[in-house]
């Protein structure tokens, strides 16, 4: 699994994944990714949806309690954004390759 979810390749493109908290409280917030080009920031929003608590923003990831009912679901989205962060990352590298 990995880590830190940073992309930096080059001066191509830095990628992140962010959480955005829902304005309403106890509402879940968002998961989404930050692009940045040229100086350009850019969002691309995910489908995903957790609570704050099931975030950690040190390991820029979702996680749960051993005993959450939703842990699957939680598992389910890890598994994800890790599968769209190694298809950005392809992207990235077959863009930044010269023609």
């Amino acid at each position: 699994m990995l880590s830190v979810f940073l992309i930096n390749i080059d001066y191509m493109a830095s990628i992140k994944v962010k959480f955005r908290p829902s304005t309403v409280a106890e509402h879940e917030g968002t998961i989404y990714y930050q692009i940045i080009h040229e100086r350009k920031v850019r969002q691309l929003l995910s489908d995903y949806r957790v609570f704050a608590y099931e975030w950690d923003e040190n390991r820029s990831m979702v996680t749960s309690a051993q005993k959450s009912e939703r842990r699957s679901l939680i598992s389910s989205i890890r598994e994800h954004i890790s599968r769209n962060f190694a298809m950005m990352r392809i992207l990235c590298l077959i863009a930044s390759t010269p023609r």
